[in-house]
């Protein structure tokens, strides 16, 4: 779960199945990727990769 929560806890802590908890997750994820300012998580899989994904946060800024 995001923030390192496991999924039981937050089950139990607000009285809803693990159904739910994974439905309302995936909820927040699909809102993330879709944000404009945020948009789908990119991992740099190489040095080059790093380095070209750095310029663009710093164009960011």
């Amino acid at each position: 779960m995001m923030a390192g929560a496991s999924y039981l806890d937050v089950a139990v802590l607000f009285g809803v199945s693990k159904e739910t908890v994974f439905s309302i997750l995936w909820q927040v994820v699909d809102a993330i990727n879709s944000a404009a300012e945020v948009g789908p998580f990119f991992f740099p899989q190489s040095e080059d990769e790093c380095t070209r994904q750095a310029a663009e946060w710093e164009v960011r800024k």
